[in-house]
């Protein structure tokens, strides 16, 4: 996944990936949103770093007898980490940037904030240097 850096006073989180239009488009070189955003929380973090502790302890995992599969179950986490894992080979397949915003307050409807945010980024140099500011660092 990502070495995402989270803030307990930022309990909500948007993953989101940002394309850049083509030198043969209409508006060469301007940004749209291409993927996401992905909801999630600092509890779905927390489930994912268990996941991640539990499934790398040989011991736990030969004294249960549990698969890395049946750890993402019972961590309740295999649809975050499917969904962030598909999400990340789709925004690399497609050459778009990986970005990640946390905010104190839940944004309700996230999609149309997120399409708006990203057109604003085109137009106003505030906002493109704060989603420059939360690309990710994928790893392969």
């Amino acid at each position: 996944m990502f070495e995402l850096k989270v803030d307990q006073m930022f309990p909500h989180h948007y993953l989101f990936s940002v394309g850049l239009k083509d030198m043969f488009s209409e508006n060469p070189g301007q940004m749209f949103l291409k993927h996401g955003p992905i909801y999630f929380t600092n509890i779905d973090v927390e489930k994912v770093k268990d996941a991640l502790i539990l499934s790398q302890d040989a011991i736990y995992r030969k004294f249960y007898k549990l698969t890395s599969a049946e750890i993402l179950e019972v961590t309740e986490c295999r649809e975050l980490i499917n969904t962030v894992s598909m999400f990340k080979m789709s925004a690399m397949a497609n050459n778009c940037s990986i970005h990640h915003f946390s905010t104190e307050h839940l944004i309700h409807d996230y999609e149309t904030f997120f399409i708006q945010y990203v057109k604003l980024a085109n137009h106003n140099s505030d906002i493109r240097r704060k989603i420059h500011e939360s690309k990710q660092h994928a790893r392969g």
